[in-house]
């Protein structure tokens, strides 16, 4: 995607499939579950059209944040469209060949380089709920249901899509989720943290890209800063840093080595970038950042 005609672009779609649509609005793109007759589920083939969606706008520059939602407001997803699984799941070849579709679809939406708002409406269960909780926030209205039932179906529930849940809720909830295979409620699923906000039925629209446009001001603010020198003590708070302004950044001690936009390597613009300008500090995974070394630079 060309970042210079996007920027110049206030609303337009970005990329359509029978069942996935992005648009754009301004900075912020919306990816639409499009599956309402199925309560958005999903089908293999719009596994693989999110996971390229997901990557051609992780990797525009433009872009400040992700809303993820479903069609319509009965459901943001109901998990996979288990009709096609006599076609496309019927055995253990074909079983495996789905969970890596779905599997790196998760991981590309967690490693997205922007920040990501799930804005749930309705039914959030099965694939819907992995989606969800591979979101950094997770907005939700009143009349919003969660659940894993995958024990009605007999199916087994592959690790790399329980994988987002488990960082979500941690072990003992999934294991209640799973094994009881109940659906709970908002209330309860803010009390878990499977919900970080939990709004009124007609006001979960607004409350979701409210915080979009709150992002992409303060990305915009961020940016406007682009002369700053900053003495830095240990190279990965220069990620810290990165993240959040455009920064020339170098070490005074000779001790330490010295980092600038045009001399990091390679490994370290792509660890900076995973904090890219347009995400929030707060999300900021700590872990990554402080996995860098000064052989990175």
């Amino acid at each position: 995607m060309d970042g210079q005609v996007a920027s110049a672009v206030v609303e337009r779609r970005i990329e359509m499939s029978e069942l996935i649509e992005a648009t754009r609005d301004g900075e912020i793109v919306t990816i639409t579950l499009n599956n309402p007759v199925k309560r958005n589920a999903l089908t293999m083939q719009a596994w693989a059209q999110l996971t390229y969606i997901l990557e051609e706008i992780s990797a525009d520059d433009t872009v400040r944040c992700i809303v993820i939602r479903g069609a319509g407001d009965k459901a943001f997803a109901a998990g996979a469209d288990i009709s096609e699984f006599s076609k496309v799941r019927a055995n253990a070849e074909q079983a495996a060949e789905y969970g890596k579709a779905t599997a790196l679809a998760l991981d590309t939406l967690a490693n997205c380089l922007h920040p990501t708002i799930a804005l749930i409406q309705g039914a959030c269960t099965g694939g819907g709920l992995e989606i969800a909780a591979a979101c950094d926030i997770r907005i939700a209205n009143e009349s919003s249901k969660f659940g894993v039932p995958i024990n009605r179906l007999g199916f087994p529930f592959a690790y790399p899509e329980l994988e987002p849940v488990m960082k979500v809720v941690g072990r003992a909830n999934v294991l209640d989720l799973l094994l009881s295979g109940r659906i709970i409620g908002a209330d309860e699923a803010l009390r878990m943290g499977l919900v970080t906000q939990l709004v009124a039925d007609k006001a979960v629209v607004k409350a979701a890209y409210d915080l979009a446009g709150r992002m992409v001001a303060a990305a915009s603010a961020a940016s406007a800063s682009s002369s700053i020198d900053v003495t830095l003590v240990c190279p990965p708070y220069a990620a810290l840093i990165r993240a959040v302004l455009p920064v020339t950044l170098s070490c005074t001690s000779t001790s330490e080595p010295s980092i600038s936009s045009s001399s990091t390597s390679s490994r370290l613009r792509s660890g900076t970038s995973s904090f890219s300008r347009s995400r929030n500090i707060g999300t900021l995974w700590w872990n990554e950042v402080c996995s860098l070394t000064y052989r990175d630079c």
